[in-house]
């Protein structure tokens, strides 16, 4: 498990945070706040955990944001460098997500987006994404309105299928008769 050291003073660990708590790789990491620290005999650097166990933080961790790699070789990402490896997680994450099996709004690769337009057009006032205005009806490209009413073809309630049989009534019954009297008929091999 990779381990995030992180301070809540921080704005950039802050940011990390926000955006791991919007990817679907937030649960490959164990979170480490390193605000309640303090020295031991021996001069190392101790955690206090919020649950109150303690832990030593090792010394090769001298910046927040910090990745502990700990199936890398312990390597160390900082800064821009973790940043780039989520990224390549959450890649890693869609890719495996779009071999499972369908799941709702799964062509998005994550339940937690909405497939939208992320941008507002210049000439639009505020009031005119509100209910006030259009509400926005302007950008709806991937929607459709509520007034809409669409309509599906579909047969007539008098429409006889002509897939199994022609002329005779073919029943499940008939159907397994034959199949039956297929396998009675059938010699089983080196027998007298």
């Amino acid at each position: 498990m990779n381990l995030l050291y992180y301070s809540n003073h921080c704005q950039h660990s802050n940011q990390l945070l926000q955006t791991l708590s919007k990817s679907n790789v937030q649960k490959q990491f164990y979170y480490i706040c390193i605000d309640k620290r303090s020295k031991d005999e021996k001069n190392n650097t101790i955690i206090q955990l919020e649950n109150g166990k303690t832990l030593p933080l090792p010394p090769i961790i001298n910046k927040v944001p910090s990745l502990l790699l700990q199936n890398h070789g312990n390597r160390v990402l900082t800064g821009n460098e973790i940043l780039g490896f989520i990224q390549k997680q959450i890649q890693e994450t869609e890719q495996t997500q779009v071999s499972d099996e369908p799941e709702p709004f799964g062509f998005m690769g994550s339940d937690t987006f909405v497939c939208s337009d992320n941008f507002s057009f210049l000439d639009m006032n505020a009031t005119d994404l509100q209910s006030k205005g259009d509400g926005g009806l302007r950008q709806m490209h991937h929607y459709v309105p509520m007034d809409n009413n669409p309509t599906i073809s579909t047969p007539v309630d008098n429409y006889v299928p002509d897939k199994i049989g022609t002329g005779q009534e073919m029943t499940i019954e008939k159907l397994q008769q034959d199949r039956d009297k297929d396998v009675y008929n059938q010699k089983m091999p080196y027998s007298k």
